[in-house]
């Protein structure tokens, strides 16, 4: 299958983080890489905890243009913002390259539908 054939790429992330340190790094994730993603077409559609497991941090992140997937990444992860704030992200990280690349089945419903970009979030 190739990415032009498909309406959206999705990123399932899963990151192991040092113990300890989960807040801090989703504070710092917050805090510093949403918008800057989203501005270059990357949608984070979800974060999440896994409960049984303290020093995991999973989230997604979606390309509704999938082709423009490696430009996006290419330029977030050698643009300002990473080269400022990466350092740290990766020192709160044990593990971060249990990635997976998914594309929603034809029958299921459209994924995240109702995404609303973070730098629109909260704002009425």
């Amino acid at each position: 299958m190739t990415t032009e054939k498909i309406p959206q790429l999705v990123e399932f992330r899963n990151y192991r983080i040092v113990p300890g340190s989960i807040d801090r790094f989703i504070e710092h994730f917050e805090a510093h890489f949403l918008e800057p993603q989203e501005a270059l077409g990357m949608e984070i559609v979800g974060q999440f905890r896994v409960l049984d497991d303290p020093e995991r941090f999973v989230w997604i992140r979606r390309f509704r243009a999938p082709t423009s997937r490696g430009v996006a990444l290419e330029r977030f992860y050698t643009g300002p913002v990473w080269r400022e704030f990466g350092a740290r992200a990766n020192e709160l990280m044990v593990e971060y390259n249990d990635v997976h690349l998914v594309v929603p089945d034809h029958s299921a419903p459209e994924f995240a539908a109702e995404h609303v970009p973070h730098v629109h979030r909260g704002v009425e």
